[in-house]
């Protein structure tokens, strides 16, 4: 079994004084969330520990919360709603300044399910110089439950495999490996590869930006692993992602932004074909389902301006490098 090798790596590096590892949160009015999160890092005892708090400009209190509650973790505004890619490169950029040798990028509606899960995480990335990211095995809303941390890389059959169900990869894989991507709701990344890759695509805002990430990791050769060892309970919300809701718009917007940037033109352009099909169909069913026409019309037709805007990026060359990730971060950092 992996569990007792990698215990036995985390040996005399659980309390070490070298290799700070900052655990960066991004809230917009969680307060309810964001509150037993933060509490429940008190039971880890990896040092040097620093936790950074970033706050989206949430309206309910939640800043205000971790600053009179929480004296440990560093709180900070990120100046408005940034976004989830935003929020967390200005963590990151907090985390990379203090001389954090890893980052541990976490969602605020988590709590900690096995307070050892940190050491063991650092003492892999010691051992495996080659992995920039590693992401552990994540509980679903309640501890023994697995969610599927490990993803593919974006595909026309992809998506529509996953439509009708697909085996839960991160329940099944009892080996540490090479995976393409991996579920940001909780991966430590090695600070030297973040300064190689680059922060967060902000265009993405949030959701896909995963895979964008690891596939610029994946050009600089940076490999990303899978550890089966238990970590978080990820509280994940079950309401919210209707056909017609924002999150399903940046989910298919941002999977067209990586195949474009991907120079995948081929799959982009399919993916566009079949996804636009797909959202117009929706809004003519709406009246015989019962639903707003209103609603779907205009989420077909915001998708739609979307992707006329990659299209124009595909064609006229008007894509993104690598290059203008890491401009954004700190000039001694470049």
């Amino acid at each position: 079994m992996i569990y007792p090798e990698l215990t036995s790596l985390l040996a005399g590096s659980e309390r070490s004084i070298e290799g700070l590892v900052a655990v960066v949160i991004v809230g917009y009015n969680e307060k309810n969330l964001v509150e037993p999160c933060l509490s429940s890092w008190d039971r880890v005892p990896y040092e040097p520990l620093q936790i950074i708090y970033v706050d989206n400009d949430s309206t309910d209190g939640t800043l205000e919360l971790v600053r009179a509650n929480f004296p440990r973790v560093q709180a900070v505004s990120s100046g408005g709603n940034l976004g989830y890619c935003g929020g967390n490169n200005v963590g990151i950029r907090l985390a990379l300044e203090a001389g954090a040798e890893f980052v541990l990028i976490l969602n605020p509606d988590t709590t900690v399910f096995d307070p050892v899960f940190v050491g063991i995480l650092v003492s892999y990335l010691r051992k495996h110089s080659k992995v920039g990211k590693v992401g552990p095995r994540v509980f679903l809303r309640e501890g023994g439950t697995v969610q599927n941390t490990i993803l593919a890389w974006p595909s026309v059959g992809g998506s529509l495999v996953a439509r009708l169900g697909h085996a839960n990869l991160s329940a099944t894989m009892q080996e540490p490996g090479n995976v393409a991507s991996l579920n940001g709701c909780c991966v430590l990344v090695r600070a030297a590869a973040i300064r190689d890759v680059g922060l967060y695509d902000e265009e993405y805002w949030c959701y896909g930006d995963e895979a964008e990430w690891d596939w610029r990791a994946e050009q600089a050769g940076w490999e990303r692993h899978y550890l089966p060892v238990d970590s978080i309970v990820h509280h994940q919300k079950l309401a919210g992602y209707d056909f017609a809701s924002r999150s399903n718009y940046l989910m298919k917007r941002n999977t067209a932004l990586w195949f474009l940037n991907a120079g995948k033109p081929m799959p982009l352009l399919g993916w566009i074909t079949a996804t636009t099909g797909m959202a117009l169909a929706r809004a003519l069913m709406a009246p015989l389902r019962g639903q707003s026409l209103t609603k779907y019309s205009q989420f077909a037709a915001k998708l739609i301006a979307a992707y006329a805007d990659v299209v124009w990026r595909l064609f006229t060359g008007k894509r993104r490098t690598p290059e203008s990730f890491r401009g954004r971060m700190p000039c001694h950092l470049t």
